[in-house]
């Protein structure tokens, strides 16, 4: 885990002149409860009659499968019609004669509705899935083909060659090398892989034959050729490295320098503030109530105490007469903090992301002083290990509050490509299926659920285009710069996550499989006992190249909190189109494509490959680096000051 603290400064503060940090950046959600699985439509259950069913011939009707019953579909006592109906704009009713249910209503109600019946049916368990207990007859095989029969001679011999470097060497080769494990304390089984499968691709690939000595905790490598052996030899390094390596990290809190002196103030957040993330109403408006903003008051030296308008006697400070010399102290913490975290992740498969978001800087835990600060004085609260603060990535409420901004972009920058949206599940999940439990047999333990993000998107057809799912996310480095004379600050945050694998049988891919998009662009989704989401985010992204090679990310996310709603059943269909969303926020986020590229070459690194990147190419290059990064931060800062004004300042601050 990464290491997240500041470089501390502390002067012997007493705990008592710090609030306490009730309000917690990273409240996780509590497990949720596992739905309760309806169970197959017992004989005895008295028959419930359908009422006030239209006399008209119906519109449409869907069959129940003979796999499963009218409750699984219905509910116990037909309790999901009213929902189904609701959601669909649909009138429904179940058809014992025929064992269907019958739909009135206009076409699209009635497609609606046999769509929802669907997913319904989709998301039952397996226990209803008909299996043949028979083994099938087997067809006869042909001869191959001339084309054939050459194929497989290939994937013998290929089969062969991997086997004779699996298996060990015999004999002296001409080339030979060893790497001494310098860490007593590595794991060798985590190191070699369950049955050497991390020593045996290696052999593979590098077409060498490796092994361990525990005697003298050296891996011994020899080749036939100086060019194998060298790959072997850098592979089983950069493994080790891989293996012993601990990611490391860190936050950082920093004060821009600015070009004159200011006085400060913490100022209580603004009425309509968007907090930092959504949350539920009561710490909400805990986080609007105790959350503060810097400001700053004048410039200069403080004026004399005898002029009325001055600061009184004994609750204020003077400013120093030359702004504080902090630029350079900055430059150093950014770039050791960069290049630390880089470094560890460097030789992972992990998703890595980096990218500056665009906001407000709300303190969360500071001195509890209503006095006016220097900028010395908030420079070195900035560095104190208790501080604690999070960017608030709001920029604007509606899209009319950013028009200028897109005026500015398709003058000064190029569109990359018209908006595209994509959707964002947040959810608990077990990472693998539930295994089939025969009658009487009672359920075996499944542990905790993870929790998982699921980015997907789709085709103006509907059509499911990519989607991945993450797990494990961590915040590797941190770095919130706060810029006195803008409106605007910044952060940017190095971040990791691991990919699920999106094959087999497992909970996230059955519930991709089932997500549907409905005419007005909004997400369909079904939970089930494996997959529980909790909160759904559209994201409609506007990409511009802007400076040579940086990208401006205007993002309008619209975020549903699933846990929030009142659903009495959580295994019916949710179609988002017919909730409104609990949040819709616009975000300015900053990136190269440079970035995206080096960090996609870790998806696919195998056992001891290293990317193509180096740290040079983030922190040393001549177009990139610490001074460049924050020179283009401050340019893009000032456009936004120039061009957006301030959300809660402006007409749509009356919106939701």
């Amino acid at each position: 885990m990464p290491d997240n603290n500041h470089h501390s400064r502390d002067h012997g503060d007493s705990e008592d002149s710090w609030r306490d940090p009730t309000l917690s950046l990273n409240q996780g959600r509590s497990t949720p409860q596992q739905p309760y699985l309806v169970d197959t439509y017992q004989a005895n259950q008295p028959d419930v009659q359908e009422t006030n069913s239209p006399t008209r011939i119906p519109e449409g009707s869907w069959v129940i499968p003979v796999s499963c019953s009218v409750t699984d579909i219905l509910g116990p006592q037909r309790s999901r019609i009213d929902e189904i109906q609701k959601s669909t704009g649909s009138y429904i009713s179940y058809n014992k004669e025929k064992t269907q249910i019958d739909i009135w209503g206009d076409p699209d109600s009635v497609n609606r509705t046999k769509d929802y019946l669907e997913l319904i049916l989709s998301n039952l368990t397996s226990k209803y899935e008909i299996r043949r207990t028979t083994k099938k007859w087997d067809k006869p095989e042909r001869e191959l083909t001339e084309r054939e029969r050459r194929q497989a001679e290939k994937k013998y011999a290929k089969k062969a060659e991997s086997r004779r470097y699996i298996d060990g060497p015999k004999g002296i080769h001409p080339y030979t090398s060893i790497f001494p494990l310098p860490d007593e304390e590595l794991h060798i089984a985590r190191y070699l892989g369950e049955n050497q499968t991390h020593f045996n691709q290696m052999r593979v690939d590098c077409k060498a034959f490796i092994w361990y000595e525990p005697e003298l905790s050296i891996v011994r490598i020899e080749a036939e050729t100086l060019d194998n052996l060298r790959k072997a030899s850098i592979r089983v390094r950069n493994w080790y490295l891989h293996c012993s390596r601990k990611i490391k990290g860190g936050t950082a809190r920093i004060l821009l320098e600015p070009t004159q002196n200011w006085h400060l103030q913490l100022v209580p957040l603004p009425p309509n503030f968007v907090p930092f993330k959504l949350l539920a109403p009561d710490k909400e408006a805990y986080a609007l109530k105790h959350n503060r903003m810097i400001e700053t008051v004048n410039s200069g030296v403080a004026p004399s105490i005898k002029d009325l308008i001055s600061f009184d006697d004994d609750g204020h400070k003077k400013t120093s007469e030359h702004p504080p010399a902090i630029q350079e102290a900055n430059k150093k913490e950014i770039h050791e903090l960069l290049e630390s975290g880089l470094e560890s992740l460097r030789l992972t498969d992990y998703n890595i992301r980096m990218k500056i978001r665009f906001g407000q800087i709300c303190l969360i835990n500071y001195p509890k002083s209503d006095k006016y600060c220097s900028i010395e004085d908030v420079d070195s609260i900035f560095h104190k290990s208790k501080f604690l603060s999070v960017l608030a990535p709001c920029i604007s409420k509606t899209h009319s509050g950013l028009e200028p901004l897109f005026e500015y972009l398709s003058e000064n920058a190029v569109e990359i490509e018209a908006p595209c949206t994509t959707f964002t599940i947040d959810a608990a999940q077990h990472p693998s299926a539930s295994p089939v439990v025969s009658p009487g047999q009672r359920p075996l333990p499944r542990g905790d659920m993870w929790i998982t993000s699921m980015n997907i998107s789709f085709n103006s057809e509907g059509q499911r285009r990519f989607w991945t799912t993450l797990t494990d996310p961590r915040d590797i480095v941190d770095i919130s710069c706060t810029d006195i004379e803008s409106h605007y600050s910044w952060d940017l945050r190095l971040q990791c996550a691991r990919a699920m694998s999106s094959d087999g049988d497992t909970p996230h891919k059955k519930f991709a499989d089932n997500l549907r998009i409905s005419p007005s662009n909004r997400l369909i989704m079904i939970a089930s006992k494996d997959y529980i989401p909790n909160r759904v985010t559209q994201k409609t992204l506007y990409k511009y190249a802007w400076n040579k090679d940086y990208i401006i990310e205007i993002c309008h996310d619209e975020i549903w909190d699933i846990e929030s709603m009142n659903r009495e059943d959580e295994y019916l269909p949710v179609d988002l189109s017919i909730t409104q969303p609990n949040r819709s926020i616009y975000k300015v986020s900053l990136y190269k494509e440079a970035w995206l590229d080096r960090f996609s070459q870790n998806l696919n690194l195998e056992t001891g490959e290293a990317p193509q990147w180096k740290l040079r190419d983030f922190l040393s290059s001549p177009n990139e680096n610490v001074d460049t990064l924050l020179r283009d931060t401050k340019a893009l800062c000032g456009i936004l000051d120039a061009v957006v004004p301030l959300y809660w300042n402006s007409s749509e601050a009356s919106l939701v």
